[in-house]
């Protein structure tokens, strides 16, 4: 998936990982750093079938509170993106 619009970011997300979020139990999200994330930018995690990988139709719309990209503590070329104001959509 891609930007569509300056600090909006669409990705895929298995739906255990998507169901942890959801419940706000998982409250973050490591992600490759293929995109400018930024503090503040809006995160749509779409659930995917594993099987298909296709959508679901269901999504959650969350923004990007927090950003670690320190090579000391992340694998290089990836981002753990702090995430909040989490809703859930269908469609």
């Amino acid at each position: 998936m891609t930007l569509t619009r300056e600090g909006e970011h669409h990705v895929k997300i298995l739906p255990h990982y998507y169901e942890d979020v959801k419940s706000g139990i998982k409250k973050f999200e490591i992600r490759k750093d293929d995109r400018d994330y930024r503090v503040g930018d809006e995160l749509y995690l779409n659930e995917i079938d594993p099987k298909s990988n296709e959508p679901t139709g269901r999504y959650l719309s969350t923004r990007i509170i927090y950003l670690i990209g320190d090579p000391q503590y992340c694998k290089r070329g990836y981002v753990v993106l702090g995430i909040d104001e989490v809703q859930e959509h269908t469609g």
